[in-house]
C-alpha cells in the first residue's frame, strides 16, 4: 500500500487535500477548517495518507518526521500558491524537510511539490 506523507505550513491547504480524496467532493474539500495540532490519517484499501500539522510550533518537531517520513514512499509538499508573503519561509521550511528526509527516509523517497490554491 503506498504511503504519502504531507506537508507543509499552516493554512497551505493540506487538510483539503486529504479531505478531497477521502470524499472525492471538491465542496466538502472547500469547506473551511480548523487547524489540526496532531497528525491526520487517511487509510482506505489502496493508500495511507499522513498529516503533518504545519503550525510552526508543530513543522519543526522532529518526532513527525522520523515516525511518519519512515514509511512514505512520496513526500508531498503542499505550498499555498497565493500567499506570496510565504514564500520565504517555505524556502526555510523546505531545507528542513530535505534533511529530515535525508535522516529519516529508509528508502528512496520521490517528493512531490503540489501548488495548491492557484
Amino acid at each position: 500500500m503506498p504511503v504519502v506523507t504531507l506537508c507543509g505550513l499552516e493554512e497551505a491547504g493540506k487538510t483539503s487535500i486529504k479531505v478531497f480524496l477521502e470524499n472525492i467532493d471538491k465542496d466538502e474539500a472547500a469547506k473551511p477548517y480548523i487547524a489540526s495540532t496532531d497528525v491526520e490519517t487517511f487509510k482506505k484499501h489502496f493508500l495511507t495518507i499522513y498529516v503533518i500539522p504545519g503550525q510552526e510550533r508543530f513543522r519543526y518537531m522532529e518526532f513527525f518526521y522520523e515516525k511518519f517520513i519512515q514509511p512514505a514512499d512520496r513526500v508531498g509538499l503542499v505550498v499555498d500558491a497565493s500567499d506570496k508573503a510565504k514564500f520565504d519561509e517555505v524556502k526555510r521550511y523546505w531545507e528542513y524537510l530535505r534533511k529530515m528526509i535525508d535522516k529519516y527516509a529508509l528508502k528512496d523517497v520521490e517528493v512531490i511539490l503540489i501548488a495548491h490554491k492557484q
